[in-house]
């Protein structure tokens, strides 16, 4: 088989799960569904915490129009919110609260983060500092 005629095509995952490829990339492929909007179902409620209003400047507007609790259908229009708020600015995604949550929160949308940094920021002698955010953390 020629090199050219290989169908070759690079996967990407995010949070361990398979995403699927780029715009560009689908081609003759239904365009994506109607965005999704907190408030036009009820049954899953989202809490935004602060270190996602911090990350993502368009939540900020979010938040004064609809208060931190957001109310959605279910978890995967959430989910689908998340993903849209982080196409226009910082990356966020959706927690599950734990079961003992005492007030009536289903999740949270929170900063999403790669844990991951492998390269430090700055080397100072056996001092490496991370950019991990507003803390940095050192090593040494």
């Amino acid at each position: 088989m020629e090199k050219d005629e290989l169908n070759i095509s690079q996967l990407r995952f995010e949070n361990g799960q398979l995403v699927e490829r780029a715009d560009e990339e689908r081609v003759g492929e239904q365009p994506a569904a109607d965005p999704v909007e907190p408030g036009e179902e009820t049954g899953f409620v989202v809490e935004v915490k602060s270190g996602a209003i911090e990350v993502n400047s368009g939540l900020r507007e979010v938040v004064e129009l609809h208060g931190h609790a957001l109310d959605f259908g279910p978890r995967s229009h959430a989910e689908d919110y998340a993903q849209q708020l982080s196409a226009s600015g910082g990356e966020l995604r959706v927690q599950a609260a734990p079961e003992n949550e005492p007030r009536d929160i289903d999740a949270y949308l929170i900063a999403d983060h790669s844990p991951s940094i492998a390269e430090p920021a700055e080397i100072d002698g056996e001092t490496l500092t991370f950019d991990v955010g507003e803390d940095d953390l050192e090593w040494g």
